[in-house]
């Protein structure tokens, strides 16, 4: 979607990102199962690094035309975002009116509205909304610094990437008849570097 028009007449528009129109709703049982999986993904990962087989595991979970060169950090990243973006809604919010407007299906470019009630003073619901222990728990330090900050390591090689402000597209996911993809999710996204 790049833009849309709210039922006040005003346009919103995504085009720009990072922006503060557009977030995600991810249900309690979706958050229970992504939070459950991650640890299988994580280990099916770290077994192949360990084994040398990390092609092996980019195929199983990539389209033909991912980059060679990504670096696991960001190869791992990149299944996991898949997955949350497979359990999570897209919303917007007007920017007039406030009114929200949630995706009624994953698989659906449909939107239904929601309407701000007018009983309290509105603020901003999608934007920044970061917890003050987000970085600490992440040791990112005040400055942040993503995901090369956590100096994560296995079997002496680095598991952080390059930087994580590198553009991004949506692409769908390696698929063959003789082998279905064997990851926790079925994807029908897998973010790619894009060339």
């Amino acid at each position: 979607m790049s833009k849309f028009r709210c039922t006040c007449g005003n346009v919103i528009s995504d085009v720009e990102g990072p922006n503060e129109i557009q977030g995600r709703i991810l249900s309690d049982k979706g958050n229970h199962l992504y939070i459950d999986s991650i640890p299988a993904v994580i280990d099916d990962f770290l077994a192949h690094l360990q084994a040398g087989r990390l092609p092996e595991w980019r195929n199983k979970h990539f389209h033909p035309v991912y980059p060679d060169d990504v670096p696991p950090g960001e190869m791992l990243a990149d299944v996991l975002h898949s997955a949350y973006l497979d359990l999570t809604l897209d919303t917007l919010e007007c920017d007039q009116c406030g009114r929200l407007w949630i995706q009624k299906d994953v698989e659906k470019n449909e939107y239904a509205p929601y309407a701000f009630d007018g009983t309290d003073r509105r603020s901003k619901v999608l934007g920044l909304n970061e917890a003050p222990e987000f970085r600490a728990t992440l040791a990112l330090g005040k400055q942040g610094g993503g995901p090369a900050a956590l100096g994560l390591t296995f079997a002496g090689r680095s598991l952080a990437g390059a930087s994580s402000a590198k553009a991004t597209s949506s692409m769908p996911p390696r698929t063959s008849s003789s082998s279905p993809p064997t990851s926790t999710f079925s994807s029908p996204v897998a973010r790619a570097r894009a060339c």
